[in-house]
């Protein structure tokens, strides 16, 4: 009984809708056992994602900008207001977060507080272009994969209550020449100011 059975059948690919990684699960069957194993290809394996690893680099001329929003009890322990924080080169920012209105009463989430701080960082944007009268390049650089695929096109907008939030975000960003990009948490400078 050397066939099919007996040995390992052809690896499946797993997607997790809300990370990019995919693993790839071998599954061996002999005689009536099953048994699976995780293997995580190197397959995304891409070169820094900032040269010289700092806020004040440039990505292709573009000045790298960060974003982040907290809610609590997700990201941190002690009760109080959502917060928001950005940071352009040397200017760091962080504010308190008023909870979202809504017809069901007054809202706070994660992604609330994260398209809040995308919003105050483009509001920044909008007025350093305006006072300098030229216009600059960005890349946009935020850990909520939701915020920055939404604002890519990539995914649509279902929750009826972030709608809003990104009309705004969109009509600001499209006064503007921007570029947005994921980062792992850890390379996110907005978020060690939240934390």
């Amino acid at each position: 009984m050397g066939g099919p059975a007996e040995g390992c059948v052809p690896p499946r690919l797993v997607r997790n809708p809300f990370r990019p990684v995919i693993a790839a699960r071998t599954v061996t069957a002999t005689r009536g056992k099953v048994s699976f194993a995780w293997v995580v290809p190197p397959i995304l394996k891409s070169p820094p994602a900032f040269p010289g690893g700092t806020a004040a680099s440039r990505d292709a001329s573009r000045t790298v900008c960060f974003f982040d929003g907290a809610c609590p009890g997700n990201q941190f322990a002690q009760k109080g207001p959502m917060k928001a924080a950005f940071v352009i080169g040397e200017k760091e920012s962080v504010r308190n977060v008023p909870d979202l209105r809504t017809p069901d009463g007054p809202m706070r989430s994660n992604n609330i507080a994260e398209y809040h701080g995308l919003i105050f960082l483009l509001r920044h944007l909008r007025d350093l272009d305006r006072d300098r009268g030229s216009k600059g390049a960005y890349l946009i650089c935020g850990d909520s994969q939701l915020v920055i695929r939404q604002m890519r096109g990539e995914y649509r907008v279902r929750t009826p209550h972030l709608v809003p939030l990104h009309e705004e975000a969109s009509r600001l960003s499209s006064g503007l020449d921007v570029e947005f990009r994921a980062v792992p948490r850890k390379q996110n400078r907005a978020g060690l100011l939240l934390e």
